[in-house]
């Protein structure tokens, strides 16, 4: 397409008088809406949602004056996290609600941290504790990049045989990585959060106003810089010439682009960029990701049935849930309490509709145990079958150092962002983590353009 621009940055217009956007955006979930955000300020961007509301797998819902989000959201390390950093860096105001984990193991347990905490954990006998905490400074000492193909099982299997330390640790690293499976979560992905949470007071926070304030934050400091959303707009096609993307394409209209990126799974890459144009073996990496998946439910309850106001952990099947209502009273009625727990799962099973019926009724029968009469105070649940709940489970192949990059190996205006791609963190946080790097790598790249001019 020949075009003709203005120069500068911000809105320009090609030979056909139709804007051209400086980065399009496709997706507009949380790596999307951060990324839109940063830029936005120096940039013309727009984003493009394909359904009605902002938020991707974060986006809320309401109903009956509950406020629920979509599975279990949380910020790793709460005012020390990446979702602070990020705020931070856009001059949004952000709190938190910080706390700890809870281990529930015949009782209810805080989650032990440092030296001391480990040696006074009532989760293990004196013996089991020692052997805890000497894995644990191994763990602490080793160098990521030279456990990239280790999982977690060999590890601690070469450490030691007490069963009871196996699961405590399947518990602790697999709701930190969300990975339960220690035959399958990456010891390297385990190492780099473990050194983290040593670091951070809490492992966790809650923002104050919900998820809800995150999203509308981020869609507020886009139109206020003079961004544009689109919602119910699908983008059918990314058009691209040569090694360049030229725009997308959009209810059958080409809006031009300076700069186009991907922001949901690169797993449905093939569907906006003809596979052709891509390596064959970025195709087959990022086709083959296997995501995190499992159930989340979220349970109306009449009455306050806990005061535990952090996430909890259960050892043996791994759930992990919180009462969203103790965290922040806004997400139910007063007098009411919401619940959400989320039971992750493999995703080649969750089609099975049998194993998942049976691994619902598990859940439900632990929360029993957890907090006897909680099914009976529901006024209502909500079920989510989530096939995937964050892009890449984090296994030998699939870690921050094997992910794919932010940048299109053979489109040069063309970039990745989301949970599927080479960012540090866990869950969320790599969505936001691939936001902050990948608009530093635009920003140069706009540089090193306008420098050519």
């Amino acid at each position: 397409m020949n075009l003709e621009l203005k120069e500068g940055l911000g809105l320009r217009k090609n030979l056909r008088g139709e804007k051209i956007f400086d980065v399009a955006v496709i997706g507009g979930g949380v790596a999307g809406l951060s990324l839109a955000a940063l830029l936005s300020n120096k940039y013309r961007v727009v984003v493009f949602e394909k359904s009605r509301s902002l938020g991707g797998r974060a986006r809320i819902a309401e109903r009956d004056g509950f406020i629920l989000d979509y599975g279990i959201h949380t910020c790793r390390f709460a005012d020390r996290g990446v979702v602070a950093e990020l705020f931070n860096k856009l001059g949004i105001p952000i709190s938190f609600h910080s706390s700890n984990a809870t281990v529930y193991s015949n009782g209810f347990h805080k989650v032990p941290k440092g030296v001391k905490g480990f040696l006074k954990t009532k989760l293990l006998p004196f013996r089991g504790r020692l052997v805890l905490l000497r894995l644990m400074l191994k763990l602490l000492r080793l160098n990521p990049r030279d456990v990239v193909g280790v999982t977690v099982h060999e590890f601690v299997k070469d450490f030691t045989e007490r069963e009871d330390v196996y699961t405590l640790v399947s518990a602790l690293v697999g709701s930190g990585i969300v990975c339960p499976d220690m035959k399958k979560a990456s010891l390297c992905e385990a190492v780099t959060f473990a050194k983290k949470a040593v670091k951070s007071k809490y492992t966790g926070g809650y923002p104050v106003g919900g998820w809800k304030y995150i999203i509308d934050s981020l869609k507020k400091k886009i139109i206020e810089n003079g961004g544009e959303i689109r919602l119910n707009s699908e983008v059918e096609k990314i058009e691209v010439s040569g090694n360049v993307a030229e725009g997308v394409v959009v209810r059958d209209e080409l809006i031009d682009a300076k700069v186009i990126v991907v922001a949901f799974p690169l797993q449905r890459i093939c569907s906006i960029v003809d596979r052709h144009l891509l390596p064959k073996s970025f195709v087959e990496k990022v086709v083959n990701l296997e995501p995190t998946s499992g159930i989340s439910l979220d349970l109306a309850l009449k009455e306050k049935v806990s005061d535990i106001d952090s996430v909890i952990i259960t050892l043996q099947p791994v759930i992990m849930g919180q009462f969203t209502s103790n965290i922040y009273a806004e997400t139910s009625p007063k007098g009411e309490q919401l619940a959400t727990f989320y039971y992750p799962l493999p995703y080649d099973k969750m089609n099975d509709r049998k194993y998942l019926h049976r691994k619902l009724e598990e859940m439900k029968e632990m929360l029993e145990e957890m907090f006897p009469g909680i099914l009976r105070k529901t006024k209502w649940d909500r079920v989510l079958y989530l096939k995937v709940v964050d892009g890449a489970i984090p296994k030998p192949g699939q870690t921050y150092f094997e992910r794919p990059d932010y940048r299109c190996p053979t489109i040069e205006n063309m970039f990745f962002v989301g949970d599927t791609t080479r960012a540090e963190g866990n869950g969320g946080d790599i969505a936001f983590r691939s936001a902050l790097e990948c608009a530093n790598i635009i920003e140069n790249y706009f540089n090193y353009f306008y420098e050519r001019k």
